[in-house]
């Protein structure tokens, strides 16, 4: 009976997979016919082919960190999800992110994807957030690097007035944003306490992201290079 029933989804199960295949195709040819390939193809031709290699070789390397990260957090809690159906899942919410509204669009995808293989919607979500959070904390960690141009930035827009000068400043409400991100961590951790077992997948995790950072810079110092831009790879970052 079971084996009847598995060979009556296969063909509804084929036919999703060429519907899926159809919209990809599409959406790639939509995406393509939106960008300026003049520009493009100006700039590419500026560059040597090992720079732009190396370039690529490092983006591909920053989306295998990236669902390296998301994997370690998952197999804490759900040790029998493999990184095979990780990778499927989280390269399609990266494919996704290119048309869907920012990358709120690819988390829906992998959230999706993460419950066809048996995730339950909580244990999803909240690793989901924390992939998210961890994300966060390791370019917040960049922030010492990008204070002077941060600053800079922001001075050259304050009044010149010092009364109005201190009222933009405290409207920058650093304090709140801080606070708000502190209580987003907290709830994602009372959302699926399992990870409060398991620290050395927060640690993984946050290594991950870090690789996933360095791959991502350096391959942007690449194609700067390549067009006579020599800038150093921390103030890339």
């Amino acid at each position: 009976m079971i084996e009847l029933k598995n060979n009556e989804r296969r063909p509804k199960r084929r036919l999703l997979q060429w519907i899926g295949t159809i919209i990809t195709i599409l959406a790639l040819i939509f995406i393509a016919l939106q960008q300026g390939w003049g520009e493009i193809i100006s700039a590419v031709s500026q560059i040597s082919v090992w720079h732009l290699c190396g370039a690529i070789i490092l983006i591909f390397a920053s989306r295998l960190a990236v669902t390296m990260r998301w994997y370690v957090l998952v197999k804490a809690v759900e040790p029998q999800i493999s990184f095979g159906s990780i990778i499927r899942v989280t390269f399609a919410g990266l494919f996704a992110s290119n048309f869907l509204p920012s990358t709120i669009g690819g988390d829906a995808i992998r959230l999706a994807g993460a419950m066809q293989y048996s995730i339950s919607a909580i244990v999803g979500a909240a690793s989901l957030l924390l992939d998210r959070l961890i994300g966060m904390f390791g370019m917040f960690l960049m922030l010492p690097f990008a204070g002077n141009v941060t600053l800079n930035e922001i001075f050259k827009q304050l009044p010149s007035n010092p009364i109005l000068a201190c009222g933009f400043l405290g409207n920058l409400k650093l304090k709140e944003l801080l606070n708000n991100l502190y209580i987003k961590v907290i709830d994602a951790f009372k959302t699926c306490s399992a990870w409060y077992k398991h620290p050395t997948s927060l640690m993984g995790a946050f290594l991950f992201t870090c690789l996933h950072m360095l791959n991502i810079f350096g391959s942007l110092w690449l194609l700067a290079r390549g067009l006579g831009e020599f800038l150093p790879l921390w103030k890339l970052g």
